[in-house]
């Protein structure tokens, strides 16, 4: 490599073995372009006391081409200042070509690769001059090289503390309504239920179930929070074994991300959080609890085993910049939760697959309360788990100074949940539970990124799978439901390509209003059946002052407000079903090129329906943990498809042991068709029809049907308010 340290010359033998070795790392690391290996690793030899004055020499010139390719500028420079005045003419020259060919503008600016090395002066490296083998450069023992990269975070600006520290109270107070409107909901439902059945000796249910719980619940919610790191523990150890990962056992196998986690905390002024060790395949990696002591840092087996040390040191980056920001407690807090309602959903759902008959039932309705529960603490929870993930991804940066390193490691990680799940045929239970926690979205890395593999497709880039999460006019009206935001948009910001104006990258399409409202139809409609309600109220006042009475009960009773958002909501919803559900022609739609469906495609919103038509394996989780079809993948061997059914229809033929449920071709071959979707990096289909290969039969998935029912049904529920006040 020209005017680049890469020695080609033998190690002198007065260079001890286990140095060698360092010392060939680093060489491959800077050869690789792996540049904050590179700077560990020549960090490492420096330090050694019986490295010989020509090997600090060429270590200092490695360090200085690693901080070259990280774009340190200013380190660079500083690391030249004593090979400027070097003995030997040679030294002298090199370090004047790199100087001259730093940039004008001081300071750090993190790049790509790629983009930082400046090209290379002219003349030989200096490992080639033989005559430097022989000299001793008693300036360069005077360089002491330091690490910038991974020392300690920097502190968020003060829009962005207020951004997080209000969404924060915004989540915990909402969630604290939440939770105390569902407790209140439920007492009372069950104290009508005790009044409605005929008791042999009547009964009028117990007062103390009508009666506000307001503060019990709120002592309740407050001991759980300032339990839930004790409390998270007990769960996952009881749950999945979790326990404590020794320091000795991470210093064995992953030394690296050990030193990471050192060097941080050491910059930070932090002692070490516990580490916990999750006995399972999948690789996971989360963190939770308060702050110092009483945070954790979860990692997996399977994440030990099936990653790299550079990621894994990446990710330990990624969740210890969870304790600099200060988000952990809100989301331990929900955590907790979720843990604790998805526990309950699996738990109650493993118990009915052994029951028959009236107790069957009964265990079907409370697993499918526990997992209303938990889908709607994650919908409070995702805005401020895609902030957090925001926040993290530039702390990171910041951290390592290497924009690759982030976006490798998301990479990384998206391939290893996708091995696993293929290996497995659904994804683990925790996934699925404290998908907020983690690094990255799980849906989104099964579908699209489990189509990133290049042995699988090797023509499909990164850059040509996520051009959607980039360029799409609509992308951030689309992540409503979405807990991290899109893998496409992460590693566009870590190549350093995000756009931070507030026109269109190129290539997007035009922004247009009518389409956006066409997608948030049932939105635009509960607003404009509240708007209009309250529009007429004020009318109706206007008119009372001037003595005519005919519109008084428009404001006088509340209850006319509620049927105006309901029958808004419902004609919202009715308008968008055809564009929905377009028709499909015939089951004899010809197979659909999966790569025009996720690349070559114009821009879609979701509710302009794509029809598909697919032949692959269907793979997911068994029995009625999956009940309301929340888990089912088209393994088409190149990536893994989200399949999207209508729950209630899955749960009554579940319930039914029907032949054509999709639990009966678990691991067959099936042919698809439905409508494609696309928003907030996740790609899925809604089934029409599924049918097992060779057979005549199938499922009639009807999605459409459903959704008039309950758009009609809103929509009569809202005028019956209106018209009777009940």
């Amino acid at each position: 490599m020209s005017s680049s340290p890469s020695p080609t010359s033998g190690q002198p033998p007065t260079l001890e073995t286990a140095t060698a070795q360092l010392y060939s790392q680093a060489l491959r690391a800077l050869q690789q372009h792996r540049y904050n290996q590179a700077v560990e690793y020549f960090q490492q030899v420096y330090q050694q006391t019986s490295v010989p004055a020509i090997y600090r020499l060429k270590v200092t010139m490695g360090l200085i081409r690693a901080h070259q390719g990280l774009g340190q500028w200013h380190l660079v420079q500083r690391l030249c200042q004593p090979l400027l005045a070097h003995r030997s003419l040679q030294v002298r020259q090199w370090a004047t070509q790199v100087v001259q060919a730093c940039p004008a503008v001081p300071g750090d600016h993190p790049q790509s690769p790629s983009k930082a090395v400046p090209p290379p002066v002219p003349g030989q490296s200096l490992f080639h001059y033989q005559q430097l083998n022989r000299q001793v450069g008693g300036a360069v023992d005077r360089v002491q090289p330091e690490l910038v990269a991974g020392s300690s975070f920097t502190p968020l600006a003060l829009p962005q503390r207020l951004l997080l520290y209000g969404l924060q109270a915004i989540t915990a107070i909402a969630g604290a309504w939440l939770i105390i409107f569902l407790v209140h909901s439920s007492l009372r439902s069950g104290n009508r239920l005790i009044r409605a059945i005929p008791w042999p000796v009547p009964l009028s249910g117990l007062p103390a179930l009508d009666r506000p719980q307001t503060a019990l619940i709120l002592s309740v919610l407050l001991a759980l929070a300032l339990a839930s790191p004790w409390l998270m523990d007990w769960m996952l150890g009881r749950a999945y074994g979790q326990h404590s990962l020794p320091l000795s056992q991470l210093q064995r196998d992953h030394p690296q991300a050990l030193r990471l986690l050192r060097r941080v905390c050491q910059g930070q002024g932090w002692a070490l959080p516990p580490l916990r060790l999750l006995p399972v395949t999948t690789p996971l990696c989360f963190s939770y609890g308060w702050w110092g002591r009483h945070s954790r840092l979860v990692v997996s087996q399977g994440l030990l085993t099936a990653i790299g040390p550079q990621t894994l040191a990446t990710l330990v980056s990624y969740e210890l910049a969870h304790r600099a920001n200060g988000d952990l407690p809100v989301m331990s807090t929900l955590g907790l939760l979720l843990l604790g309602c998805h526990g309950g959903y699996c738990r109650l759902a493993a118990w009915g697959d052994r029951q028959v008959g009236l107790g069957r039932w009964l265990l079907v309705l409370a697993a499918a309360g526990c997992y209303g529960g938990f889908w709607l603490l994650r919908q409070l929870a995702l805005g401020l788990s895609r902030l957090r993930s925001r926040l993290c991804d530039r702390q990171v940066l910041a951290l390592s100074q290497d924009p690759t390193a982030l976006s490798q490691s998301l990479i990384d990680l998206t391939l290893a949940l996708v091995r696993d799940v293929q290996q497995q045929g659904a994804l683990h239970p925790l996934g699925l539970a404290l998908e907020v926690l983690m690094p990255l979205s799980v849906r989104s890395a099964l579908s699209p990124g489990s189509f990133l593999s290049p042995q699988n497709w090797p023509a499909l880039t990164p850059d040509a799978l996520f051009q959607d999460d980039r360029t799409n006019p609509y992308r951030y009206w689309l992540q409503a439901n979405s807990s991290h935001p899109p893998l496409g948009e992460r590693v566009q910001g870590c190549q350093g390509y995000i756009q931070h104006r507030q026109d269109q990258p190129p290539g997007s399409s035009p922004f247009s209003v009518a389409r956006l409202l066409g997608q948030k139809s049932p939105l635009v409609g509960l607003c404009s059946g509240g708007v209009l309600v309250l529009a007429l109220g004020l009318l109706a006042r206007i008119l009372n002052t001037l003595g005519w009475y005919g519109l008084n009960w428009v404001y006088q009773d509340p209850n006319v407000l509620k049927g105006g958002l309901l029958l808004g909501l419902g004609l919202g919803m009715l308008l968008r079903i055809n564009p929905l559900y377009p028709a499909i022609s015939s089951r004899r739609t010809p197979r659909s090129d999966l790569e025009t469906i996720l690349v070559n495609r114009p821009t879609r919103l979701p509710v302009e329906g794509q029809p598909v038509c697919l032949e692959a394996t269907l793979i997911g989780a068994a029995g009625l943990a999956n009940g309301l079809a929340q888990q089912y993948y088209l393994n088409w061997g190149k990536g893994l498809i989200k399949l999207a059914f209508t729950p209630p229809q899955m749960v009554w033929l579940g319930l039914g042991n029907s032949p054509y449920h999709p639990q009966a071709w678990l691991g067959r071959k099936v042919q698809v068709m439905g409508w494609g979707r696309r928003a907030g990096g996740h790609f899925w289909i809604d089934v029409a029809h599924l049918q097992a290969s060779g057979q005549s039969l199938g499922l009639q998935d009807h999605g459409p049907l459903w959704s008039s029912l309950v758009s009609l049904g809103l929509s009569l529920a809202g005028l019956l308010i209106i018209f009777t006040g009940k």
